[in-house]
């Protein structure tokens, strides 16, 4: 016989939500700043984006992040966004909408806690209470409840999703379901793998048939996004999401390896509780030894319940699988996992009661685990609280920095921020560009900052006047060169490091013709006619091209480097890709005429390298000696090989080589160039 459901005395009904509101009071406290009046501060730049959009949104601007720019998805939760344009559109700014997103939170909060217990209640009855507690004592996700960004309505939401479905609620269901892709664009999977679990258990019943109609409707959600986004922007995708194309950019089994390891550390993380920050949130192993307890006695005593049960499993593992692969393993600041919490901590007490009633553990030792586990949560409730308190004095600090700056900033001007583009919002009439792409359509870079480079090399409408960045990025290899003197510094109290800058654009180095630069190359070309050409690391180029690396090592991907040289009498900044094995494109050219290949090389560059089963970019140096050789190929067929020999003393060099007529003989080919080496830039003349 399956056995009883475990009892516990509760202390309180009402005792988690007590706690929650006293929880959720010291985190708004922590979130108070006093520089002009008491009022609430923005606690992480992502929620400036949301504010950015949502200001814009009020000037009758929706979805473009400055005036005039076409519309972008840089906000991933549409509805998060629409909330936040509430406060706008009566007049509020940055600040009003930072306590409204406060607000919003502190309300899922108390949600939250309510909803685990109701799931609690129903998987174990008489525990309803003691989870509730547990969970307004859960550090992460109170923490993620205040971020002011969508997360704090999507945990909610998630846990009102699976309440539903214990519940048999099939409309409510097939509304949550149905409105989470809109909250977060991962909440289709909970469609998604709840309409498999229904096909996959193939019972018959009025209920497996209202989950799958329920699970066919969210997914028509979803569908009903990527079509909205679509007509919007132009792409079915967000663009704050552009630069997670693992699947896209390696092969499927080194995408494997790295779900994997990611997948381990985060149950490492997030499941045991041992995180590799401060952030600690339950007590380790032992929380999950009880879960794991509660979750057996529940699959037996509850097996009505196992579809719903199932489902959940799934959605735990497809949730870390998708941290996994975006390299987010620490349990303090990844949100998707949010959401895990709650449900461990229900478990978890579900099967600290069936322990505490089969060894006849008496009230006082039952009190004293109670005790020490929540303790050790408030321990950890005091990290995530001081945590978020740091995290306010310096995105503060950073606003008080940029509104200081309109003085300087004449309004018009352009303002590059690769990763701060957000606080532009405090700076009104002053637009902000985006060189990861995100935010500036005309970015498109997949997140690589090299790429971006070409982007104002090619497009000169995209530049800029001004650089913000921190001194780390003003010191980077993509951003140093094109950077003039810095006119502003942010030196924040009790620290003698600047935190933010304020520096002049300077676009020497990429207003240069495209065309080849050595004297001699320019004398083999003169007379013929230039029938093409492709700049390596120029997105749009590489596409309108068909241009791919074949590599020798397919567990790796590298970005888009950068290097600075004179491969003539005039210096330049360009990017480039590193090739190891075969660089190829298509061309159309006259097979009755001789081709002549113009190719910029670089002799040495720093490349950043997804290498193995690491989803962390690793930057490497790599180094080519002389002699080169470089075989060429015309569709898969070697037609000769260029050789660079002799002394190349500059970090960029120009070669030239021909293909005879008689090597050729369709009007359309697919070149290749093999051999380890830098590619820059290429020329094709006839």
């Amino acid at each position: 016989m399956p056995p009883t459901r475990p009892t516990v005395s509760s202390p309180g009904s009402r005792a988690g939500l007590l706690v929650g509101g006293v929880v959720g009071l010291l985190f708004v406290a922590a979130l108070l700043v006093t520089d002009s009046g008491i009022r609430i501060g923005v606690v992480q730049p992502d929620a400036l984006i949301y504010s950015r959009y949502a200001l814009q949104a009020a000037e009758g601007m929706p979805y473009s992040f400055n005036p005039g720019d076409p519309a972008t998805t840089a906000a991933t939760s549409h509805l998060w966004l629409w909330l936040m344009t509430i406060p706008a559109f009566i007049g509020g700014g940055v600040s009003a909408i930072a306590a409204w997103g406060t607000l919003l939170g502190f309300g899922a909060w108390l949600v939250t806690i309510r909803l685990a217990g109701r799931i609690a209640g129903v998987i174990s009855p008489g525990t309803e209470d003691l989870a509730a507690l547990f969970v307004a004592m859960a550090g992460q996700t109170a923490m993620m409840a205040f971020s002011q960004v969508d997360i704090a309505i999507y945990i909610p939401a998630v846990l009102a999703a699976i309440l539903a479905a214990l519940e048999k609620r099939d409309r409510l269901l097939t509304v949550l379901l149905g409105l989470l892709p809109w909250i977060r664009p991962e909440g289709v999977l909970f469609a998604v793998l709840l309409g498999l679990v229904c096909l996959a258990r193939c019972r018959s019943g009025e209920n497996h048939r209202a989950f799958l109609f329920a699970s066919v409707l969210g997914i028509g959600s979803f569908g009903l996004l990527l079509l909205f986004n679509l007509i919007l922007t132009g792409s079915p995708g967000f663009s704050s999401m552009e630069s997670r194309r693992l699947l896209a950019d390696r092969p499927l089994w080194a995408v494997a390896g790295t779900v994997a390891l990611g997948m381990s550390e985060t149950v490492q993380n997030v499941i045991l509780g041992i995180p590799s920050t401060r952030l600690h949130t339950v007590f380790p192993v032992v929380t999950f030894v009880l879960a794991m307890t509660g979750l057996c006695f529940v699959v037996r005593a509850r097996k009505d319940s196992g579809s719903v049960l199932l489902w959940a499993g799934l959605c735990v593992v497809a949730t870390i699988a998708i941290g996994a692969a975006g390299g987010y393993h620490d349990s303090g600041w990844f949100r998707l996992s949010s959401w895990m919490t709650p449900l461990l901590l229900v478990f978890a007490v579900a099967g600290l009661c069936l322990v505490a009633e089969r060894w006849e553990l008496p009230r006082s030792g039952l009190f004293i685990v109670v005790g020490v586990m929540l303790g050790y949560q408030a321990l950890g409730l005091v990290a995530y609280g001081s945590s978020v308190r740091d995290s306010v004095r310096v995105v503060e600090g950073r606003l008080s920095f940029v509104k200081g700056l309109a003085e300087r900033i004449e309004e018009g001007e352009r303002i590059a921020s690769p990763g701060n583009a957000g606080y532009v919002a405090v700076l009104p009439g002053r637009a902000v560009v985006n060189p990861a792409g995100f935010a500036s359509p005309r970015f498109h870079t997949n997140g690589e900052l090299a790429a971006a480079i070409e982007v104002l090399k090619h497009e000169p409408e995209a530049r800029f006047e001004w650089w913000l960045v921190e001194p780390g990025d003003l010191a980077s290899e993509y951003i140093a060169p094109l950077a003039g003197a810095v006119v502003s510094d942010q030196f924040p109290v009790f620290s003698l490091a600047a935190t933010m800058q304020l520096a002049r654009a300077d676009m020497s180095l990429v207003n240069i013709p495209n065309t080849p630069l050595d004297s001699q190359v320019q004398k083999a070309v003169e007379g013929l006619t230039r029938i093409g050409s492709l700049d390596v690391g120029y997105l749009k180029d590489e596409r309108e091209k068909g241009y791919r690396i074949v590599s020798r090592y397919p567990e790796s991907r590298s970005e888009a480097f950068v290097v600075k040289g004179r491969p003539g009498e005039t210096e330049l900044l360009e990017s480039g890709r590193l090739v190891s094995g075969y660089e190829k494109l298509n061309l159309r050219i006259d097979p009755n005429k001789d081709l002549v290949v113009v190719l910029r090389l670089a002799t040495e560059a720093s490349v950043r390298v997804f290498a193995n089963h690491s989803a962390a970019r690793t930057s490497t140096p790599f180094a080519f000696e002389l002699p080169m050789i470089l075989p060429v190929l015309v569709n898969e067929r070697r037609v000769g090989e260029i050789r660079v020999e002799g002394a190349v003393n500059r970090p960029l060099f120009e070669v030239v080589h021909s293909i005879p007529a008689d090597q050729l003989s369709e009007s359309e080919i697919q070149l290749m160039i093999g051999g380890d080496h830098l590619s820059t830039a290429m020329w094709f003349f006839q």
